[in-house]
Order: C-alpha cells, then sequence, then structure tokens
C-alpha cells in the first residue's frame, strides 16, 4: 500500500490486488522518520483512476478474439497492465495518532510518502492501543476478524454517550445490549421510547423469557399509569398546552391565573378546572381555546382526580423493593402510550 493524498481528516492509499483490504479495516501509517504512526479506518473502497485505463478497457474487447501464432511477451507486460487496472483507492477517515507510545487525537500532521509503510491493524492490536481493559465488560459481539469486543460499563458513567450510524445500522440494537449490559451491573437507566423497540427486553429472540423477564413491569398511561394535575406541576402542563397544544398566549396566560386561583383554595382538579374555564371572566375566544385544550388533556385519560389511581413513583418504588427484595434498580421507558419499568434486582 501508497499514501497517495491527505485532504483534511481523510487520507487516500493506493492499494493493489493481492493486499486484503475492505471497507471497514484500519490500518496503521507507520512514519519511520518523524517515528509517530497515524491510525486511519477504511471509509470507502474504489478504482484507482490511473491514466489510460479507460483507453486499455476499451481496446480490451477489440484484441480478445482468438488469433493464429505465438503469444510473445517476453517482459510480462500484460500481467504488469492487468494488476495495475485492479489497484484500487481506499478512502480512508482518520482515526488518531500514535506518539512515544501514546494516542492522541492529533491529525493535522502529514505522514512522509517515502518514509511511511501501511499495515493493516488488526482491532485486537487496536483495542490494546486505546486501552479497551474493562473492569465491568459489556459483551457487544464479534468484529469482522472474529475478535471479541467489550465496553467498559464503568466509562459510560456520568458522560454523555451518543449512538450514530445510518437507519438499519444496529444503534437500536447496540444500545438494547448496552441498557441490558448496565442493569447487570446495578445501573440506573431511563428510555424514553418512541417506537416501543425495548418492551420486549425481556424475552429471547425465540419468544422464550430471559433473566430480566420477571423484572419487568409495564404501565399503560391511561389505564394503570395516572397521575394528578398537581403531581404533574403548572409548568408541565403549560409546556403541554403551549407547545404540543399549541395554546395562543393570551389564553396561556388565563389558564395560568385560572390555575393559581384554584391552587390557592386547595381546589386543584380536573373537574374544578373545567368549571372554573366555564365561569372566568374572558373573552370567549379566550374561553374557547382553553376549553377545547382542557377536553384534549380530558381525553387522554392519563390524568385523574383520584388520588388512589395515581401513580406515586416513590410508593411504586417501594412496592417493587418489597416485591423483589432490596436494593433495586428502575428503568423507567415511555412508548406509545406505553410506560415500561425493569427493574434491576443487585
Amino acid at each position: 500500500m501508497r499514501l497517495y493524498k491527505k485532504t483534511g481528516n481523510t487520507v487516500h492509499i493506493i492499494s493493489f490486488p493481492d493486499e486484503e483490504v475492505e471497507k471497514g479495516c484500519y490500518l496503521v501509517i507507520e512514519d519511520r522518520k518523524s517515528g509517530r504512526s497515524m491510525i486511519v479506518q477504511v471509509i470507502d473502497v474504489q478504482f484507482a483512476n490511473v491514466p489510460g485505463i479507460m483507453e486499455e478497457l476499451l481496446r480490451e474487447p477489440l484484441i480478445d478474439d482468438p488469433f493464429k501464432g505465438d503469444e510473445i511477451d517476453p517482459f510480462d507486460i500484460t500481467s504488469h497492465i492487468l494488476y495495475v487496472q485492479d489497484a484500487r483507492l481506499l478512502i480512508c477517515k482518520i482515526h488518531g495518532t500514535i506518539e512515544n507510545g501514546k494516542l492522541s487525537s492529533n491529525s493535522s500532521w502529514l505522514p512522509s510518502r517515502t518514509h511511511s509503510t501501511i499495515n493493516r491493524l488488526p482491532i485486537g492490536k487496536l483495542m490494546e492501543i486505546i486501552n479497551m481493559a474493562a473492569r465491568y465488560p459489556i459483551n457487544l459481539g464479534e468484529t469482522m476478524e472474529n475478535t471479541s469486543i467489550a465496553i467498559d460499563a464503568f466509562k459510560l458513567d456520568g458522560k454523555l454517550n451518543i449512538i450514530t450510524g445510518r437507519k438499519g445500522a444496529g444503534k437500536s440494537h447496540l444500545s438494547k445490549i448496552l441498557v441490558l449490559g448496565l442493569i447487570k451491573y446495578g445501573a440506573v437507566v431511563v428510555i424514553f421510547d418512541l417506537n416501543g423497540e425495548y418492551r420486549n427486553l425481556g424475552l429471547n429472540l425465540d419468544g422464550m423469557k430471559n433473566e430480566f423477564h420477571e423484572k419487568i413491569h409495564v404501565l399503560i398511561p391511561g389505564e394503570n399509569f395516572k397521575v394528578t394535575l398537581a403531581q404533574a406541576g403548572l409548568s408541565v402542563i403549560m409546556k403541554i398546552l403551549v407547545h404540543a397544544l399549541n395554546l395562543p398566549g393570551t389564553s396561556a396566560r388565563e389558564f395560568r391565573h385560572i390555575w393559581r386561583f384554584l391552587e390557592e383554595r386547595n381546589m386543584l382538579s380536573l373537574q374544578e378546572l373545567g368549571e372554573a374555564i366555564r365561569r372566568w371572566q374572558c373573552n370567549q375566544q379566550v374561553k374557547d381555546a382553553l376549553f377545547s385544550r382542557y377536553y384534549t388533556l380530558l381525553h387522554t385519560n392519563f390524568f385523574t382526580d383520584n388520588v388512589d389511581n395515581a401513580v406515586n413513583f416513590e410508593d411504586l418504588l417501594q412496592l417493587l423493593t418489597m416485591l423483589h427484595g432490596c436494593p433495586n434498580h428502575l428503568l423507567l421507558q415511555l412508548q406509545n402510550n406505553k410506560l415500561l419499568l425493569v427493574l434491576n434486582q443487585l
């Protein structure tokens, strides 16, 4: 392999047909003169744009017809031409630099074309370089080289971790592996699931129950998951009305006055809220806007005036502690009218 050029955070490398490199492979560019090495990953493979290749490809069908006589090619030029035709251009993303045995994110330097060697970097060796020794390993599976790979659950703690990738690349699958791994080590995980992808964490692929099945409890908003207006609070209700239900500013101010009026008199409930809107002295258009949003909230069945039917998470945790033992860890999942509680018993 030969270093061709560097553009921004990518390098272009010329690879020949007998070199086994494919998309996703890691390479190390070792610059012997500077004593530094650059770690790159192949993100695309193209044919090398060699001058004259197009002409040769167009001529081949014209001379492929059999002809009489002996073929004389003392310098084996044909094989060299065919070899060059299959040369590839590797588009590689720079991931870091190794200097004095330490890995850094530096990608600003330029490796030498004449003093550099390029070799494939086994993923196992890469794991050693980046010091992936795990105190609390979460096994993610195997690499394309059949090498097992794991991530340290400890290194996820207290950090913002983002999983990125194209649609269908496996982002959700990876997050499920991380969730179950974290639960095993007693971590608290909160999941907001819009597509209902996590509700079957307690089942194997064949539909059989796994070790998490008995620790999963599903709360369905409007059925066994309801809250009172006081539990939700004015701030949350106002955000729902303004941002989700597009309540105009004038109506929002009147709603705030109504809420505080009821709260001061210890009368805050769905029933009293409806009566207060009906009796409130305000513009009819404002009143109509308030009533339409009030009925929307009412028909969700998520809010209740019955305190006994409302879910209090502190009480719920105590109940689950009694059922499963102490201590416990909770995973909450909000999904398409469903809240999933995954209880992890240490």
